[in-house]
């Protein structure tokens, strides 16, 4: 099966193309940009704490225990890749499309 702008499959789940920003003013979900999610996090990079918030933001979007919730790749970076283990790629489309929803309706 082809990606979804963004998404891959993986042999646990699927992966997750993010771009992160940290030290941005409040934890949200953005929207794809240039194959990526965006994703802006309170938490600075600093000693890992952004990645960590990631993890943890993740995993509550995606109902997923922060274990189920792996950096694959970007551990220093903006750009990252995510594993969501035990989500299918569509589980995944399904359930960002239902954040922006959410989101657009706030």
């Amino acid at each position: 099966m082809p990606g979804i702008e963004g998404l891959s499959h993986h042999p646990l789940g699927c992966c997750l193309a993010v771009l992160c920003q940290p030290a941005a003013k409040r934890n949200s979900i953005g929207t794809w940009h240039d194959g990526h999610l965006r994703i802006q996090l309170l938490a600075a990079p600093i000693e890992g704490k952004a990645n960590e918030s990631l993890q943890n933001l993740l995993a509550g979007c995606f109902d997923l225990k922060r274990r189920d919730v792996q950096l694959l790749s970007g551990a220093h970076n903006r750009r990252k890749r995510v594993l969501l283990r035990g989500i299918r790629m569509e589980q995944a489309k399904d359930r960002i499309e239902q954040l922006h929803r959410d989101q657009a309706s706030k």
